[in-house]
């Protein structure tokens, strides 16, 4: 899911802030949450990138389950402050608002 959902999504986010930011540069405007905004989501893009690789890295040598346990955790934890900086409509799966006040 990472891969295929979590990661594209946050890919397609960061460039539609770095259009944005771009053109407010071109204003001669600046926009200190624009910035803000693209590099936190930057570094969680990278990050779940990262901890993605070594997961499937960890399964691929046929880690132990605690190994693999630990990666997952990590994982789940940067795809939730992720999910916390895309917009709703970015984001590929139901939030956890969602799910909770589904009736």
């Amino acid at each position: 899911m990472a891969k295929t959902l979590f990661i594209p999504a946050a890919l397609s986010y960061q460039a539609e802030l770095s259009n944005l930011s771009e053109s407010i540069k071109k204003s001669a405007a600046e926009s200190k949450a624009t910035t803000s905004s693209l590099a936190t989501v930057t570094e969680l893009t990278d990050k779940v990138f990262a901890i993605t690789s070594s997961l499937e890295s960890a399964i691929e040598k046929g880690a132990e389950p605690a190994e693999l346990i630990s990666n997952m955790k990590k994982l789940r934890e940067q795809v939730d402050l992720l999910e916390a900086e895309l917009p709703g409509d970015l984001w590929p799966v139901p939030t956890y608002e969602e799910m909770l006040f589904i009736y």
